[in-house]
């Protein structure tokens, strides 16, 4: 029962994700092909991590993007932060 829980929270997050124009399949995508060279997902499920909302993570993730000249769009940087908090940071957003 947990497990369907969980995938209907998750079908939620993906049709609020696509309602507000992010593209959670774009943010996974380049999550993988770029962050992963860094990242791996412990950094974002440990117990003292260190963004504490989803301002702070979408910051984050244009910090992480002009260090590696990665020059994505606007609409790059929401659909990767959609993603990670769709997966693992579940803030709400405001």
């Amino acid at each position: 029962m947990k497990f369907i829980s969980s995938l209907t929270g998750l079908g939620i997050l993906t049709a609020a994700a696509l309602v507000q124009g992010e593209d959670l399949n774009n943010g996974k995508r380049l999550h993988e092909e770029n962050c992963m060279r860094c990242h791996t997902p412990d950094i974002y499920i440990r117990d003292n991590r260190k963004i504490k909302s989803f301002a702070q993570l979408e910051k984050q993730i244009r910090q992480c993007e002009l260090a590696n000249d990665l020059t994505w769009l606007d609409e790059d940087i929401s659909d990767v932060t959609a993603y990670l908090n769709a997966t693992y940071y579940l803030f709400e957003i405001k």
